[in-house]
């Protein structure tokens, strides 16, 4: 009896082990154009397109699984080789169009657009137009841009676009994380009234964008929402904010916020070859003046007490950029600049204050500084 029911405890053991976990895939499978895994609920999730055609239609059911979803890493497009540019070339489609049963789109989930930040990874980007079935209970398009059900969040712009100009619908409440944030042609962008949010990165990659104005309603702008991404931003040049914004305002065109007077965005694309950030400011923001490479002095005044995460990641001329400290400065995070040109960078401090300590305690033998002058 003993040894029958040790047996039958091997077994149960050995059968919850084997069991399927949930969220483990299959092995990838191919059902005509389409590669696909099987979940652990039976239900097929798209891996890869593998068709030519100009519109890629994603099937319900691929080999009587029902289709929920498309992988975050989703390959699209073939290989061809191209005669006009001796090499081979991805071919991809220009619309991808999402059936009523497909819950789940990998590739714009934020875990995946982080990885577009990550220069030691490859990701796919889908630049083409989305068409959405009127069924499906998650997402929709409007005019060939991805939304949520609602109309309330806009996920992602096609990116591939020619058109120079875009009127995000009002009722748009959310714009979402890199949403326009891959290279296209907008050079002007209007946000609707309705607008609250704006994500990490949401403007980035516009890099023919010269300037944007911020709606009364916005009361959320995430991190390096504007453009200014790499070799982007050169045209971008003011931010203007509504007078009524109890958020944000604008001093000639650069953006500040209210609460804690924090300058956010200096656009990088600005040409002015010195400023004065203005008096009451009491933060310089994370990436604040980013790849702007006009700048030659910055001069900040008594009274900011913190220079947040990159602040000054620009790229200065071989005259190098001069940047005037205050006495008041107590917080200065350490990774400010792009390395390759950390020696351009001059800091001006003045004798005995914090800024004069942490320079001589950390980084003296790093960057180039100076004592200030009575009255600089």
């Amino acid at each position: 009896m003993k040894s029958a029911k040790r047996t039958f405890v091997i077994l149960m053991l050995a059968a919850l082990l084997l069991a399927p976990v949930p969220g483990i895939r299959a092995e990838s499978a191919v059902s005509g154009e389409f590669e696909y895994t099987v979940l652990s609920d039976g239900t097929a999730e798209i891996t890869a397109y593998l068709g030519k055609e100009e519109v890629c239609v994603i099937p319900e059911t691929v080999d009587g699984y029902l289709v929920i979803g498309l992988r975050q890493d989703l390959r699209i497009g073939v290989r061809e080789y191209s005669e006009v540019f001796d090499a081979y070339m991805v071919r991809m489609p220009s619309v991808l169009e999402i059936p009523a049963t497909v819950t789940h789109i990998g590739m714009v989930q934020e875990e995946a657009l982080e990885g577009y930040h990550d220069l030691s990874r490859s990701v796919t980007v889908w630049k083409g137009e989305w068409k959405v079935s009127a069924d499906n209970p998650v997402y929709r398009d409007i005019d060939g841009v991805l939304f949520d059900r609602s109309g309330e969040t806009l996920i992602l712009y096609p990116a591939g676009r020619e058109d120079e100009a875009y009127a995000v619908p009002e009722g748009t409440r959310e714009i979402r994380r890199d949403a326009f944030g891959f290279t296209n042609k907008l050079k002007e962008l209007r946000l609707p009234e309705t607008l609250q949010r704006v994500g990490d990165y949401a403007f980035a990659g516009c890099e023919d964008l010269q300037a944007i104005r911020i709606p009364e309603r916005t009361v959320s702008i995430g991190r390096r929402a504007f453009p200014g991404r790499h070799d982007g931003g050169r045209q971008f040049q003011n931010i203007r904010v509504s007078p009524y914004n109890s958020a944000y305002y604008d001093v000639d065109g650069v953006l500040f916020s209210r609460t804690d007077r924090k300058l956010i965005c200096y656009p990088a694309g600005r040409q002015e070859a010195e400023y004065d950030v203005p008096e009451g400011t009491r933060i310089i923001g994370a990436y604040a003046f980013a790849y702007n490479r006009a700048l030659n002095v910055l001069r900040i005044p008594e009274g900011v007490t913190a220079v947040e995460e990159g602040a000054f990641a620009t790229q200065p001329g071989k005259d190098g950029m001069r940047i005037f400290f205050p006495a008041s400065l107590t917080e200065f995070s350490r990774y400010q600049h792009i390395k390759e040109y950390q020696l351009r960078y001059i800091y001006v401090v003045i004798p005995g204050s914090p800024m004069d300590t942490y320079i001589q305690q950390r980084y003296i033998n790093v960057y180039q500084y100076e004592y200030a002058q009575e009255g600089e």
